[in-house]
């Protein structure tokens, strides 16, 4: 994913903000993303150089854009753009590793403002672990206390009641955990550990 916003001052002005990576499982479903990417400056390049030109192709000049690509062995391909902000929490990620705040800049260019914002170096890593699960009712949610010492940011919980059909689909997962870290690696690990200290009971879908 990249997230980036161009501005009004200039049609070949796209200010990159942030490149994430997408964890997928066997199926390709979403499990979880992280900042920075563990992508070359290269990719990094070759990614922005593209998404810059499908947003000038389509004549976005303005506001906070969100595109999509797959890495193959001829270059990125641009799997699809949006002018809005990426799904799953990747706001979140972005203001903690580049300090930029995207729904606020979103509010800002409807506000017909022209914001001059410059993402920082990220100095941590930040990832999100989507929790997931088989078909069925939950029952109960059991949660250890975890917190900034730990590297967690923020939990979502499912509530007790819910039917859970078992797939990654962005409105159907139980919850997620988002944590830091030193490295982009190290803030998945936190997330992954915590994540798995969830534990959900479930009846069985009848």
């Amino acid at each position: 994913d990249l997230h980036s916003f161009p501005t009004r001052r200039s049609s070949d002005l796209h200010i990159a903000v942030a490149l994430t990576d997408k964890l997928t499982d066997e199926r390709f479903l979403e499990v979880g993303h992280q900042q920075p990417s563990q992508q070359t400056p290269e990719v990094f390049e070759a990614v922005v150089y593209q998404a810059a030109l499908a947003l000038q192709a389509l004549g976005v000049t303005d506001g906070v854009t969100h595109s999509e690509f797959r890495l193959t062995p001829r270059g990125p391909l641009l799997i699809e753009t949006h002018t809005r902000m990426g799904g799953g929490s990747l706001h979140v990620l972005t203001q903690l590793t580049t300090g930029v705040d995207l729904a606020d800049l979103m509010v800002a260019f409807g506000l017909g403002e022209q914001p001059d914002v410059q993402p920082a170096q990220p100095a941590c890593g930040a990832a999100i672990r989507f929790l997931l699960g088989r078909p069925g009712r939950i029952a109960g949610v059991e949660a250890p206390t975890a917190g900034a010492a730990d590297g967690v940011v923020a939990v979502l919980l499912p509530a007790a009641g819910r039917t859970v059909s078992g797939r990654s689909a962005s409105r159907e997962r139980l919850g997620h955990v988002i944590a830091t870290g030193p490295t982009a690696e190290a803030a998945g690990r936190a997330a992954i550990w915590r994540s798995e200290e969830r534990r959900v009971g479930k009846e069985c879908r009848s």
